[in-house]
């Protein structure tokens, strides 16, 4: 999905927003001119410096990477508690045994955030319904209060996931419309900047310029055939 109006990228398109703030102080006299009052230019600035100051995505990506890390330990903690529980099942009620089913165990390591918690709540139905007869296999209340507890907490830090995961979004969409507003009126801008400056002063016409045009490659020639010629006369 394409965000932003400019093939600049954020940081290329901000630069160049600053030095064209920067020639328009300069240029403030002829500018004035042309219609651009001090309040516009001191309203480009002002918006240079609020975009400035909005969370860049690489803060943003460092919260939704440590809430991630912080939700995927505790589904490991979950998946070897489970572990535990099944193999107690197992010894108490054999390797068959349906109730592993009804716990759904079955490849772990495999399950997204929703299935382990589904599995989990199944596996402490298990529990509780049969615990009389696992604790002689050394399950204890505590044992189950922990998993109970472990399940509680993974869905608060999956929810810390979606909501880190949102405010990147949004804090995405904040920055590349304040980004795109500056780029606009940075057009307009640049277009009377190189009007003053075209065949005056090409250093000043020069920070106006947004983009640059790359030559085109000369055509490759063609190649010299003057002996394989002369050995067809031959």
């Amino acid at each position: 999905m394409r965000i932003f109006h400019f093939r600049l990228s954020a940081q290329q398109m901000m630069s160049k927003a600053r030095k064209v703030s920067s020639a328009m102080e300069r240029d403030a006299d002829l500018l004035e001119q042309y219609g651009v009052t001090a309040e516009q230019r001191q309203d480009f600035a002002e918006a240079i410096a609020a975009a400035d100051a909005l969370a860049d995505d690489v803060i943003s990506r460092w919260y939704v990477s440590e809430a991630v890390a912080a939700r995927d330990k505790k589904q490991e903690q979950i998946r070897a508690k489970i572990e535990g529980m099944v193999l107690r099942v197992r010894l108490c009620f054999g390797a068959q045994t349906p109730l592993i089913g009804v716990m759904d165990c079955h490849n772990l390591s495999q399950k997204n955030t929703s299935e382990l918690l589904e599995s989990c709540q199944n596996a402490l139905a298990v529990l509780s319904e049969n615990f009389a007869a696992l604790s002689v296999f050394g399950l204890t209340q505590p044992m189950v209060d922990e998993l109970a507890a472990a399940r509680a907490e993974l869905i608060v830090l999956a929810d810390a996931v979606t909501d880190a995961q949102r405010e990147r979004m949004e804090m995405t969409l904040r920055r590349a419309d304040a980004l795109n507003e500056i780029y606009e009126t940075m057009v307009g801008y640049c277009t009377i900047g190189k009007l003053l400056w075209a065949d005056v002063n090409p250093a000043k016409y020069e920070d106006y310029v947004i983009y640059h045009t790359k030559p085109k490659s000369a055509p490759a020639m063609p190649e010299n055939n003057t002996k394989s010629d002369a050995g067809e006369n031959m």
